[in-house]
């Protein structure tokens, strides 16, 4: 995914969908729907992919506002 292209909109998008895909990935794991060790491994791997995914979005969202907030006025 490449953050740099991407708008503050499209990347509040995409945060929103990863949360909810995470959301539903840890709802499936408690609930006890994992079949077997096999795929119990799969899904805490996915689960790890998308907090890591979700962690460098809030960076990169946090780098973004906090720039657009520090540019100096150019209506002096």
């Amino acid at each position: 995914m490449d953050l740099i292209t991407l708008t503050l909109e499209e990347m509040r998008y995409i945060y929103a969908a990863k949360c909810d895909e995470l959301e539903s990935l840890i709802d499936g794991y408690w609930s006890g729907s994992v079949a077997d060790i096999e795929n119990e491994t799969t899904l805490k791997d996915q689960i790890r992919a998308l907090g890591a995914d979700i962690q460098e979005l809030e960076r990169v969202i946090a780098a973004r506002k906090s720039a657009l907030t520090n540019q100096p006025n150019s209506t002096n």
